[in-house]
């Protein structure tokens, strides 16, 4: 059996699986008070396999989140990539929120069961636009607590994404 370095992995797994990029620790206070909170910024057009929020230290309070887009340059309003889905109240380590990908403005996904998710490949979405006379397009992808608000507890975010354009990236902000 072949063994592999650790950067050939890598690479093999960024050509199948596409990139992936993720946010330091957030706690609640940052995303779990009825605020939007910028995760990432998409530079140029990509296409989103998954996106997640993984629960880090337990959540207290019935919160409710939707996960959303905002394209910058050029500007257009806020777009839903998910609804509100059910309270993640009490969720532990390892359990997550999806985007669920595909059908803009579906619930999004909750895993109460720790280290155990899916990636809802079946129909990815694509975000950004495309950049015209060398100016780069660029948005931002969000997370809107809603309905109640956290009281504890910590996420930290996920994308896993395929760049389209010559220069698409997403970058965390957090």
């Amino acid at each position: 059996m072949a063994n592999y370095s650790a950067s050939t992995r890598a690479r093999v797994a960024d050509i199948k699986n596409g990139m992936f990029v993720e946010t330091g620790l957030s706690i609640f206070s940052v995303w779990g008070e009825k605020v939007q909170t910028n995760l990432f910024t998409v530079h140029n057009r990509v296409i989103v396999h998954a996106l997640f929020a993984e629960v880090t230290e337990t959540i207290a309070g019935a919160v409710q989140t939707v996960f959303n887009y905002t394209q910058v340059t050029p500007a257009i309003g806020v777009q839903a990539l998910s609804t509100v889905h059910a309270t993640i109240h009490a969720y532990v380590p390892g359990s997550r929120v999806t985007y669920i990908g595909g059908s803009v403005a579906a619930a999004a996904i909750t895993s109460a069961a720790g280290a155990v998710s899916y990636i809802p490949s079946t129909v990815p979405t694509i975000l950004g636009v495309t950049p015209l006379a060398g100016v780069e397009s660029t948005g931002t992808i969000g997370f809107l607590s809603s309905v109640t608000d956290a009281t504890d507890g910590t996420l930290k975010w996920g994308c896993l994404y395929t760049p389209i354009d010559p220069g698409a990236y997403v970058e965390a902000l957090l």
